[in-house]
């Protein structure tokens, strides 16, 4: 992701995938959603444009919305890399990690 040929595809990857969350989230988490979403972002965050991070942020939370915390062996996965990103720099991506635990919590 560090040159623009490999971004731009992870990027546009983001905005259609933000876009079929928003038509059927459960597929998309279904299909591991969160924990790919979680990954790209704690992984790349940084060296993307803030648009797709935002967009990133939207199906994380769309996706969080989606979990079963009593039977979804992975709660803690998905915590623990939403603590994570509590410490970055965007205010976006801070309040939407810290309503995603909230979600998860109050599961």
């Amino acid at each position: 992701i560090t040159t623009r040929v490999s971004r731009d595809p992870a990027e546009q990857c983001i905005k259609v995938l933000e876009l079929v969350s928003s038509r059927d989230a459960y597929a998309v988490f279904e299909a591991g959603g969160l924990v790919a979403t979680l990954l790209f972002v704690r992984n790349n965050g940084v060296l993307i444009h803030k648009d797709t991070l935002h967009s990133a942020m939207n199906v994380i939370s769309r996706q969080c919305s989606r979990v079963e915390p009593k039977t979804d062996k992975s709660v803690s996965v998905y915590v623990e890399s939403l603590s994570m990103l509590l410490r970055h720099d965007d205010a976006l991506v801070k309040e939407s990690s810290l309503r995603c635990i909230a979600t998860l919590a109050d599961g």
